[in-house]
């Protein structure tokens, strides 16, 4: 006899995919769509005793505004009398730790795709007032295409700024939050700090890793460990290319005024190298074309409109263009079925 189903609302809940500190995580199949998801479930009790509370509505509020490629989606979020269930994207690829640990470190060119998928990523949460805040391998996904997605946006925050990515120092961030390696040196300072610009290092801690497959600042006793990121303690090794080297040392620039802003990193020429189109169809992000790509549309446009008042004229000076040259009726109108929409 097969064991019974265990079903919740309209899904079909199957194995455990994963569990973390506060949450587990379990395959689920929509019953009605048969599309498969990741149940992420939640014990309210344990949220009250952790006084988490308010994390978990961020990370929902926040999540549910969330809609692009490279960022995991929630799709609806309900709740029990003690649990509380989160439905997201399934993305079934594995972690980015896994892979960076896997190859012992990334081919550049793997790396600086990755690097610039995060990126397109990053860049809508900011657009949209999110600072992520907690940015690491761990917490990057990749699906069965090696697209990545951004996820687990329990300490992220919304912060208002200006378009220069500029924070008025009055709505400055001020939980000291993240993975100790990752994490910005003005985080540890407690004095406030511009959560987009706490990511930008985040994000250059990552890009290190993944080419240079460890991390640029490791002690075992925590104290150090901050003094060096406080300091910039690091040295780039010799198997990252001066390209990529310059723009690590742009994001992992000690002061947050004098590090690279994300308008600056889409612009770098390292990170624009080897762009795939597909990156353009997200909607986000599409690069100004060039001066020569823009002449050669206005060429094809000028052949194809001479094209087709050639094809006018033609029409003009047949006798019967109304009829079928068997003198069968009426032909069917030029282009009939494929109309311009």
């Amino acid at each position: 006899m097969s064991q019974p189903k265990e079903i919740l609302g309209h899904y079909e809940i199957g194995k455990a995919l994963g569990k973390g500190s506060f949450s587990s995580v379990r395959l689920c199949r929509d019953i009605n769509t048969k599309k498969e998801y990741a149940m992420k479930i939640l014990d309210k009790q344990t949220l009250v005793d952790q006084n988490m509370g308010a994390q978990v509505n961020r990370e929902i509020a926040i999540m549910l505004q969330m809609s692009h490629r490279n960022v995991c989606t929630m799709r609806e979020c309900f709740q029990t009398h003690d649990k509380v269930y989160i439905i997201l994207e399934l993305v079934s690829g594995g972690e980015l730790f896994d892979k960076i640990k896997t190859a012992k470190r990334l081919p550049e060119d793997t790396a600086r795709y990755y690097f610039q998928q995060i990126m397109l990523g990053l860049n809508y949460c900011h657009k949209h007032g999110i600072a992520h805040r907690d940015l690491k391998p761990e917490n990057i996904l990749l699906n069965e295409n090696d697209i990545i997605k951004l996820s687990d946006f329990g300490l992220s925050n919304t912060q208002r700024s200006t378009e220069s990515g500029r924070v008025n120092p009055s709505m400055m961030l001020r939980t000291v939050c993240g993975t100790p390696n990752y994490v910005a040196p003005e985080v540890l300072m407690e004095r406030g700090y511009n959560g987009f610009m706490a990511d930008m290092w985040s994000c250059g801690v990552i890009l290190f890793v993944m080419l240079a497959g460890k991390l640029p600042f490791y002690d075992k006793v925590m104290h150090n460990l901050f003094k060096k990121i406080q300091t910039g303690q690091y040295t780039i090794p010799e198997c990252i290319s001066p390209g990529a080297a310059s723009l690590i040392k742009k994001l992992m620039c000690v002061n947050p005024l004098e590090r690279a802003t994300m308008q600056q990193v889409l612009e770098d020429p390292w990170f624009k190298m080897c762009w795939k189109e597909e990156f353009d169809e997200s909607g986000e992000l599409v690069r100004t074309p060039s001066q020569d790509a823009i002449n050669k549309a206005i060429t094809q446009m000028r052949e194809q409109r001479q094209a087709q008042e050639g094809k006018k004229d033609e029409k003009v000076n047949n006798d019967n263009p109304a009829e079928k040259t068997d003198g069968s009726g009426p032909a069917e109108p030029s282009g009939a079925g494929h109309a311009i929409k």
